[in-house]
């Protein structure tokens, strides 16, 4: 059930008059009671008892002599039973019209994303920004693993910091726990494709006078529960690493079990949990390739070869930069008296033989294998491949991108099938703004066109469209730069990725942003490592919004190092060139990171410029915010203003519940707490409401402030701390009341690091 709007009786403050109670969790509880100015709100059943019922119940006889007001308006969905248990373990969960369809992180597939698929994976659980990640509580415990920062409650006992990061989990001692209960954190949330030796590693922490115990287990299809290792009593006030070997078994499962000690100081920790992908005393080698003179190399095939109805003639495809020819197509067809036509083009100019080679030979009839040296008059000289290449969609025969040909799929390799899977295609070659309002660019970054993925019917959530090059690059290091626009709907423009892969088969994410990253283009820069057989692929994923589209200008390909021709300095930073193709930014006004591309310290807003860098007008509202040094009505809205100009919302000829919303979209802001000061002024008979709202982006920003109604004619200076989060947006949200007299205004906005 999702409140479209509400305006229910109450004193302006924390007392309702009338109210509606939303029973949404279990029929027998009471449920939230509802009044007051209210938007965008979304009540979701409980899939642990009645999942089809909610019970909504409106009262207004307790306080009957109270005027009413406006009313609300509910929107009431039936959303199945498909997404609601949160089925896709590691993955975006979407509905399908007859159950769901989960979107799986990368290394992890099976139906719900609870496979490894990616058996080089290491997984990690440092409780910070990756949260439990392959550990979980469960059930059939006592008791839970708590995640904590700082200190834990009791006194001499438990860490005072985590041991890496800002957060940890630990077991609490005090009452109502008692000696011998148990908590266990499992790994069973996993599926484990392959069966493999791997490594444990993780810090823990038992400091306390009444310590129980702390046990690790393995166990698996070929191997019960097992003990690795076990601790008791107090081990001092420190965090101790700890790395066990966990032997070949199939169905792993990791289970990390506390018990509670003799009383209260038995808090016991852990932190850094890694299970690696192979041995603790694994190490890494590099490779030695000694290079031949062109008159002793050789060109190999590989191919199988049996009756059946494939081709008879196998295509063939030169690989200039290796010098070697390879077949195409594995599975050719031969009849009894067939003879395999192997023929190559080399750089060889003796009489060298050319060494063949024929795998898995399914044939009962004899195979004749013809090789020879072509004459030196066919000599192919490898053509040098290009230090950059750039496409700006100006041109499409001249760039090195094109979108993914889907029957090309079954051929890639089983572990890179679904990052290889899209929906429909990019549109290449788009001038002016696309075919939606209120989404993507007005205009190409550079030039005068650039491609986007068109968000509108018949697209879903979801779907996903993918770019990839098309050419070879160098076994060298790369830097790929870019520009990018994702701009729209503020509960979610859906996802950008950037990914690389090579010819051994390595994968991996190198970008990733969300949500509405505001109306401008960004540029990004990105160091790529030497890869052989390098291919980069731009993925786009659908919002869950129409205005979801996701533009892409100006692509660069070069040899070398990022430098400053990258333009990698953003928000006004300045590019400083160092040796080679290195670079260094000077960023300024509150930016910092390697690109001045997140805000990571104090910034202040006083409107006296205009809009600001870090803010700007949403565009999921009805009104905008004005700029100026008095609002236009009598008895409303401050007719001094503070310092300078000012931004408000002007209620006159506005319809009640009117909003104009001001937003952060667009800004990185630092993963870190943070302090929100602001001067606010609601002064006026028919006053409305202003919302603080902030939360990740693309997941529907939670209140973290609220005011409604007359505040009296002076302004007002406000503290809101928020809570260190992931791809953080914080808006402000401005309501009309019923009446001109509504007009709402906010100054010298600041952002600063840490709690208010």
């Amino acid at each position: 059930m999702s409140i479209d709007f509400m305006d229910v009786s109450d004193n302006g403050y924390d007392t309702c008059y009338h109210w509606l109670e939303v029973r949404y969790n279990l029929m027998g509880q009471d449920g939230p009671e509802l009044c007051g100015l209210r938007k965008a709100e979304t009540f979701f059943t409980t899939p642990d008892e009645m999942k089809n019922v909610m019970i909504l119940k409106f009262n207004s006889i307790i306080s009957s002599d109270r005027p009413s007001s406006a009313g609300f308006h509910l929107t009431v969905r039936s959303i199945g039973t498909s997404c609601v248990d949160h089925p896709c373990k590691f993955g975006k969960c979407f509905v399908t019209s007859t159950s769901y369809r989960c979107q799986c992180q990368p290394g992890y597939g099976g139906t719900n994303c609870d496979e490894i698929v990616d058996n080089t994976m290491n997984l990690h659980a440092n409780f910070d920004d990756t949260g439990l990640n392959f550990l979980q509580n469960i059930p059939t415990d006592n008791f839970d693993w708590t995640l904590n920062t700082g200190t834990t409650p009791s006194d001499s006992t438990g860490p005072t910091s985590a041991h890496s990061g800002q957060y940890y989990m630990y077991i609490e001692a005090s009452s109502p726990r008692t000696s011998g209960n148990k908590a266990i954190l499992s790994s069973n949330i996993v599926k484990f494709t392959t069966a493999q030796e791997r490594c444990l590693r993780f810090a823990y922490h038992m400091y306390g006078s009444m310590l129980g115990s702390l046990a690790v287990y393995y166990q698996g299809s070929n191997v019960g529960k097992t003990l690795a290792f076990v601790k008791n009593r107090n081990q001092g006030n420190q965090w101790i690493p700890v790395e066990i070997e966990i032997p070949v078994v199939g169905n792993l499962q990791i289970s990390f079990e506390g018990v509670i000690g003799a009383g209260y100081a038995g808090d016991i920790a852990i932190d850094s949990v890694e299970l690696l992908s192979h041995s603790c005393s694994y190490t890494t080698t590099s490779a030695t390739t000694t290079e031949t003179s062109p008159k002793t190399s050789k060109t190999t095939w590989t191919t199988k070869i049996h009756r059946s109805t494939g081709p008879t003639i196998p295509t063939q495809a030169t690989d200039s930069a290796s010098n070697t020819t390879a077949i195409e197509n594995d599975d050719i067809s031969v009849s009894d008296t067939s003879d395999i036509p192997l023929t190559a083009n080399t750089t060889m100019v003796t009489n060298t033989d050319i060494l063949t080679t024929i795998d898995d030979i399914n044939s009962t009839p004899d195979v004749t294998i013809n090789s020879s040296v072509l004459p030196s008059t066919t000599t192919q000289t490898p053509t040098p491949l290009p230090d950059k290449v750039t496409c700006g969609f100006e041109n499409r025969n001249t760039c090195f991108l094109e979108n993914l040909a889907r029957e090309s799929i079954i051929q890639t390799e089983e572990r890179t099938q679904d990052l290889l899977r899209d929906d429909f295609d990019w549109t290449t070659g788009q001038s002016g703004p696309t075919a939606s309002s209120e989404t993507g660019p007005s205009a190409a970054y550079a030039g005068s066109q650039y491609a986007y993925m068109e968000a509108s019917s018949p697209r879903e959530a979801g779907d996903r469209a993918l770019l990839k090059t098309t050419n070879l690059f160098k076994e060298t290091t790369q830097c790929l730069s870019f520009s990018y626009h994702m701009f729209g709907n503020s509960n979610g423009v859906g996802e950008l990725n950037v990914y690389f892969s090579s010819s051994n088969g390595t994968t991996g994410r190198i970008f990733h942003r969300a949500g509405n990253q505001g109306d401008s283009w960004k540029r990004e820069a990105i160091q790529i490592p030497p890869n052989k057989g390098l291919q980069i692929y731009f993925e786009g994923i659908r919002g869950p919004s129409y205005r979801s589209d996701i533009a892409l200008d100006e692509i660069i390909v070069s040899e070398g190092q990022c430098g400053c021709a990258a333009m990698p300095c953003q928000h006004g930073g300045s590019c400083q060139p160092g040796s080679g193709s290195s670079y260094s930014c000077n960023c300024v006004g509150g930016y910092g990171g390697s690109n001045c591309h997140e805000l990571v310290s104090g910034v202040t807003c006083t409107f006296n410029n205009g809009m600001c860098d870090f803010l700007s007008q949403s565009h999921d509202d009805n009104d905008d915010w004005l700029i100026g040094q008095s609002t236009r009505s009598w008895d409303t809205g401050p007719q001094t203003p503070l310092d300078g100009d000012f931004a408000f919302m002007e209620a006159t000829f506005k319809p009640r519940g009117s909003t104009a919303t001001l937003t952060t979209a667009g800004t990185q802001l630092a993963f870190q707490d943070w302090c929100l000061m602001f001067s606010v002024y609601m002064y006026g008979y028919n006053m409305g409401a202003l919302v603080v709202k902030a939360g990740s982006s693309g997941q529907g920003l939670p209140y973290r402030w609220f005011w409604y109604g007359d505040k009296g004619a002076f302004w007002q200076t406000q503290w809101v701390t928020i809570q260190a989060t992931r791809n953080l947006v914080i808006e402000f949200q401005a309501i009309r009341g019923w009446g001109y007299r509504s007009d709402i205004a906010i100054d010298n906005v600041s952002l600063f690091p840490g709690n208010c």
